[in-house]
């Protein structure tokens, strides 16, 4: 018969295995479940697999859909001439397109043309966050998508202040935009352009002119007299 102090040793001795099988146990389940984060998350991961099918099919849809607005175009052209260069004709039904958050007309270097008859390059961005490179030719009558992929993030944001409200824009950087139309009418005073301050010191701009920004952020100001 076992005396109490041998059945105090063999409990204190089961709570120490018990206690050392529970460490175990925990260091196996953060082990398992490392790598179940990693198999979802990971580079190779599910969800990084799932995330990049999802990128690829988009990218394809939306070469597939440009693609065929340029088939279109030049099949129109073919059938009957136009004057109206081929970039333009492009840009105009692609700033259409439901998708499409803005075109921007670019050089072989990526570089802004606010010129039509010298743009070769077509930059659409799209407002779920793509970006695709239409490399058009005028003369011969010949546009394609050359590249695809996530679209800039780089932005400068304008803040238009008119007479106390404020309207924000975003411009990609190395980029113009065309200063809209003053929308306040207020007796006695008229609109004499904006201004890059917003206490309406400095160089004035004129409603309709294009205005580069390279600030993160900029004031243009309504001014008045």
């Amino acid at each position: 018969m076992k005396s109490m102090k041998d059945l105090k040793e063999m409990k204190k001795a089961n709570k120490g295995v018990t206690l050392i099988a529970l460490i175990i146990t925990i260091i196996i389940l953060l082990i398992l479940a490392g790598i179940s984060i990693a198999s979802l998350t990971g580079e190779n991961g599910i969800l990084t697999k799932a995330n990049s099918a999802k990128d690829a099919t988009k990218m394809a849809d939306y070469t597939e859909r440009i693609n065929l607005i340029v088939a279109e175009e030049i099949a129109e052209r073919l059938e009957k001439p136009k004057e109206e260069l081929l970039i333009k004709s492009l840009k105009d039904k692609l700033e259409k397109q439901d998708r499409v958050q803005e075109v921007f007309m670019t050089d072989d270097n990526g570089t802004e043309k606010t010129n039509l008859e010298e743009g070769t390059h077509l930059i659409v961005e799209t407002k779920d966050g793509y970006e695709l490179i239409v490399e058009v030719d005028n003369v011969g009558l010949v546009a394609k998508v050359i590249e695809i992929g996530k679209a800039s993030k780089e932005r400068y944001e304008i803040t238009y202040i008119e007479d106390g409200q404020k309207e924000k824009v975003e411009v990609r950087k190395g980029f113009s935009i065309t200063l809209k139309e003053c929308n306040v009418i207020k007796q006695g005073y008229k609109f004499t352009g904006w201004c890059e301050t917003e206490n309406g010191e400095g160089e004035r701009y004129a409603k309709g002119s294009l205005y580069k920004p390279t600030k993160t952020r900029n004031y243009m100001q309504f001014l008045k007299k």
